[in-house]
């Protein structure tokens, strides 16, 4: 979604068994150079703050924190990544 010059991206999530392939990296890349075409200049998302994998996968690609949410995510609900 994007909302004045910032792509929200509200759910990345690849198959478990598909999981360490670079699925959500190339997918992330193309959204991004999608946005920037779309003339956005920012890109914000949310990870739970226990997903070392996903956090680090947008620390490498240069997503920072930017505030934290506190009790936002119900124990064992389902959301996005």
């Amino acid at each position: 979604m994007v909302v004045d010059q910032d792509i929200q991206i509200l759910d990345v999530a690849t198959v478990p068994a598909r999981r360490r392939e670079g699925i959500a990296r190339t997918l992330l890349g193309r959204v991004s150079y999608d946005a920037q075409m779309l003339g956005c200049t920012t890109a914000s998302l949310e990870v739970e703050a226990d997903n070392a994998a996903a956090i680090a996968l947008y620390e490498g690609l240069g997503f920072a924190q930017a505030g934290l949410r506190r009790n936002y995510y119900a124990p064992g609900a389902m959301h996005s990544s």
